[in-house]
């Protein structure tokens, strides 16, 4: 959404620039000449050494400040750049407060009182800004700004900056009032024209210095981050236009102080109407940015709200195809004949200008009753202890006024993503539209998804739900290069952008995130909700359901593995006990009598996740990178048979996922022993140093002995042959058929790599809590809904045997696996490449030594 703030912003930042340099060279060119006589013939010393740097030193951080607003910069250049005019500008300051204070020192006869005082001053002044200067250098985050955008963007700075600013202005105060006690006491005694002159060119000259200090401590506090240094360089050029005749320096005459500004407001004016091209890129783009709270904001309250009347920023589209549309003069002429015809004439006055508020009133009426069958009709499906029948069943929920962070990653869906959006409009209805924030990612959609984004984008913009609707590029322009889990990784990080800005700038922390995918019916996210806060559940997930030949069966077996870490069956929607998707025995069970199981890994449809223990912990969407591109013509790498898995992005966040709970109990029992982290590291390392490394022709009996305990603890031993036929079997894309398998189809045994090592078992440390739902269905287009709750739950009468919060806790949770079965894709071509399984070993221990 963009505003005249961020266009202004972005040409009054440049045009100050051009103003500064144009008083500098202005100056130069007017004072010159006097330079030349009394300046330059002079033996050098200390003042024409402050002299020359303090007159020559401005020009090169303001035109290194200007290049920086005309040029294509990588975020580390700007850095660089900045940190350097930062710098400078600290060291002409300084060398412009050392003038004055030589001067003062020379008004007042050279009294060794006024040295002593003066030396003081400056030591007080100078050595608590070197410090600040520094901390604020250490500040700075630039960000990238796009290939079309010329300059710097400004993503993040900090505002100690302007307690450096405070101390100078301590500093030409205290200046001021000696300069003026002076004078008062000279003046009594003569009026001499030159030294009325010196006195009054010096007041009126700390004026000026004052006003700019005192705007540079308020625009940091009041004004965005983008804004913190604007006024620094107009400092700068104030600094040097002061110079003392007698003492070797030259006075800004008076008389030309008006031309000065003239010169400078005629080179801010065709800065800007002349040069706006750039401009207007870079105000596109830092219309999408999340402001940061300024300084009063910090130090009162800070508001955390998602209020886009208050916020306009929450509300962004960004990658929008900006070229005119082939009937857009038709549809603007509508619109303002609309106007004209129907609102302008009934508005003259403040009591009939409601008519319009009016209209919006009832259009977002109706929009909150968007889609009859997501409002009316998902009520009506059959779901167990009946969930739907219940009107107020999720008024907990509201109650709690939690902030939900729902992402959505499109790529060629339009087929679902109305229906997605009506899902969202209900939810808001629910929760409040202040306690929403979608995240909308069009990854390259060559369908009618960008027209239904603009669709979106209309309808939370009139609802007031705070989003960020945005198309990007794909990362490959060759399918042959496309390697779909880097992609995928790549594409889930970018929808989860606004939520690490929001927590990083305004101290929004959301409770739980939202990964619609497919059709999921309101309620049932909401039931998936209550289910992740009562069992503090690291990730729920819902069940993919797809049509297939007439039925309906489990579809995403690529990222879904059970606790005993086997794929999930391919079974029918009907399916028996003894053939539903989970395998493991507990998991079965309480998948019959519809309520969440445990599982290693799951993405299957919709599913929600705790930021607090995954993206607030720095885990992010990852794959790996020894993978083979058929794009070139490299020979296919040879790999290990313990090398990491290449299976999808969401199966290495799920392993990431139990790595963390292990180590943040690692981290809670050391904190409460008291043990710092390099003794927790030593002692863990340790465990596998306190007995003797067994012998080669022992190995033998430690996996007797692994597959002893394994079985004590009701595990299936890793090694063990698969007890279901199609365990290894792929579903649509999911893996490689059997026959095109070169060389046999079985699955490679699962194999240790090194006999004879030692490590913790899984079930020792604190599992991850990851559930799956099966009351959660997740659909997509062509779906009969009706039918698949009718195989799934039956009639849903008679589902009493679990009362209150017991349908929803799961009360024993199992560590991870010792292996997985590993779907991997070892080589590019997009989503439906080629891919094979094995299995894996899964050891916690060995991942936290690394």
């Amino acid at each position: 959404m963009g505003s005249l703030a961020p266009t202004f912003e972005a040409r009054l930042v440049p045009g100050t620039l051009c103003a500064c340099a144009t008083i500098l060279v202005y100056d130069l060119f007017c004072t010159l000449d006097a330079e030349i006589t009394y300046v330059w013939p002079r033996p050098w010393s200390i003042s024409t050494v402050l002299f020359v740097l303090n007159r020559y030193l401005p020009f090169v951080d303001t035109f290194l400040s200007l290049s920086s607003k005309f040029t294509r910069l990588t975020p580390e250049e700007c850095l660089a750049r900045n940190k350097a005019v930062a710098w400078l500008s600290f060291l002409g300051i300084f060398f412009s407060e050392g003038i004055l204070m030589l001067r003062t020192y020379a008004i007042w006869e050279r009294k060794r009182s006024v040295a002593i005082f003066l030396s003081g001053l400056a030591v007080v002044v100078f050595v608590p800004s070197l410090v600040f200067v520094y901390i604020e250098t250490t500040t700075l985050h630039y960000v990238s700004s796009g290939p079309e955008v010329l300059g710097c963007t400004l993503g993040h700075a900090g505002t100690i900056a302007i307690f450096a600013y405070m101390l100078f202005m301590i500093s030409e105060t205290t200046i001021a009032v000696l300069t003026a006690v002076k004078a008062y006491r000279d003046l009594r005694r003569s009026r001499v024209p030159w030294v009325v002159k010196l006195y009054k060119d010096g007041l009126v000259f700390y004026l000026y210095l004052l006003a700019i200090s005192i705007a540079n401590v308020l625009v940091p506090i009041l004004a965005p981050s983008s804004f913190s240094n604007w006024l620094a360089t107009m400092d700068r050029a104030a600094s040097s236009g002061y110079k003392d005749v007698n003492d070797t320096m030259i006075s800004l005459r008076r008389r030309s102080l008006s031309r000065v500004f003239f010169i400078a407001a005629f080179a801010f004016v065709v800065r800007w109407f002349f040069f706006s091209s750039s401009s207007a890129s870079a105000a596109r783009y830092g219309s999408h940015q999340i402001k940061e709270h300024n300084f009063i904001e910090r130090a009162t309250r800070p508001d955390k709200s998602l209020n886009v009347q208050k916020h306009p920023f929450l509300q962004a589209r960004m990658g929008r195809d900006e070229r005119d549309e082939l009937m857009g003069t038709e549809i603007r002429n509508g619109e303002q004949d609309y106007w004209e015809r129907f609102q302008m004439p009934y508005m003259t006055s403040k009591d009939t200008s409601s008519m319009d508020a009016q209209h919006v009133v009832g259009a977002i009426d109706q929009l909150l009753s968007l889609n009859g069958w997501v409002a009316a009709l998902c009520p009506t499906l059959t779901r167990p202890f009946g969930q739907n029948k219940h009107e107020h069943a999720y008024d907990d929920l509201v109650r709690e006024d939690h902030l939900y962070f729902i992402a959505i990653v499109i790529h060629s869906a339009d087929h679902f993503l109305v229906d997605q959006l009506a899902v969202i409009v209900q939810m808001a209805k629910r929760l409040g539209t202040n306690n929403l924030f979608v995240s909308m990612l069009d990854y390259e959609s060559s369908d009618s998804t960008e027209t239904l984004t603009d669709l979106c984008e209309a309808v939370l913009t009139l609802l007031g739900v705070p989003f960020r609707i945005r198309r990007v590029p794909g990362m490959t322009a060759d399918p042959a290069a496309a390697y779909y889990p880097l992609e995928e990784a790549h594409m889930r990080n970018l929808a989860l952008e606004p939520l690490h800005e929001l927590r990083k700038k305004r101290g929004i922390n959301f409770h739980r995130v939202i990964w619609l995918k497919g059709f999921t019916c309101p309620n049932d996210i909401f039931e998936t909700i209550k289910v992740s806060f009562v069992n503090e559940a690291a990730m729920v997930c819902g069940m993919d359901w797809a049509e297939h030949n007439g039925f309906f069966i489990f579809s995403d077996r690529w990222r879904t593995r059970d606790i005993d870490g086997d794929q999930f069956r391919q079974s029918k929607s009907s399916s028996k006990a003894e053939a539903v998707p989970p395998r493991d025995h507990l998991g079965a069970s309480r998948y019959a009598q519809h309520l969440p199981f445990q599982v290693f890994c799951c993405e299957s449809g919709t599913h929600v996740v705790d930021p607090a223990q995954s993206y607030y912990k720095d885990i992010a969407y990852r794959a790996g990178t020894d993978f083979h591109n058929l794009s070139k013509a490299d020979p296919v790498p040879n790999r290990d048979p313990d090398a990491a898995c290449l299976d999808s992005s969401q199966a290495w966040f799920c392993r990431d996922l139990w790595v963390r709970s292990a180590r943040d109990s690692m981290d809670e029992v050391d904190k409460v022993n008291n043990h710092d982290s390099d003794h927790r590291v030593h002692r863990r390392a340790a465990v596998a140093e306190r007995e003797p490394l067994a012998e080669p022709e022992a190995a033998p009996q430690i996996e007797a002995a692994a597959g002893q305990a394994q079985a004590a603890a009701g595990r299936r031993p890793a090694a063990g042959p698969a007890v279901d036929a199609d365990a290894n079997a792929g579903s649509d894309y999911d893996a490689m058929p059997e026959d095109d398998i070169e060389g046999t189809a079985e699955e490679p045994p699962f194999v240790e790599s090194d006999p004879v090592h030692l490590s913790m078992p899984n079930s020792v440390f604190r599992p991850a809590r990851i559930l799956v739902n099966p009351r959660c269905v997740t659909t997509y287009a062509g779906v009969s809904h009706t039918q698949l709750a009718l195989d799934l739950f039956g009639t849903g009468e008679g589902d009493t045997s679990q009362a209150g919060v017991g349908k929803y806790v799961l009360e024993d949770w199992e560590g991870a696996p010792e292996s997985f079965v590993c779907q991997e894709q070892r080589q590019t071509g997009g989503r439906k490449a080629t891919k094979t399984q094995r299995r894996l070993g899964f050891s916690i221990h060995d991942e936290l030594q690394r």
